[in-house]
């Protein structure tokens, strides 16, 4: 969803709640808002697959955007104290 229609990390992880509840819970949601800008550059290049070329640490990597991290700390809290 990320690499293929731009999606958010955030979107990803409402839309999955929606169909699937339950089905992205806490290191899952960091995961996906460490991968969302990794993803939006492959998908961008036309990239088939992951773009892992084999490298574990590439797979690993995070992608660090403080002002998505924040807010992704924001919606976790949120979601724990049942909103």
């Amino acid at each position: 969803m990320m690499k293929h229609m731009g999606f958010t990390a955030n979107e990803c992880i409402a839309w999955l709640r929606i169909v699937r509840p339950g089905s992205i819970i806490g290191p899952q949601q960091q995961y996906l808002k460490d991968q969302e800008a990794r993803m939006w550059d492959i998908g961008s290049k036309g990239v088939k697959g992951l773009g892992l070329d084999g490298k574990k640490e590439d797979f690993l990597a995070p992608c660090s955007n403080q002002d998505s991290d924040a807010k992704s700390l924001d919606l976790a809290q949120q979601i724990t104290k049942g909103m």
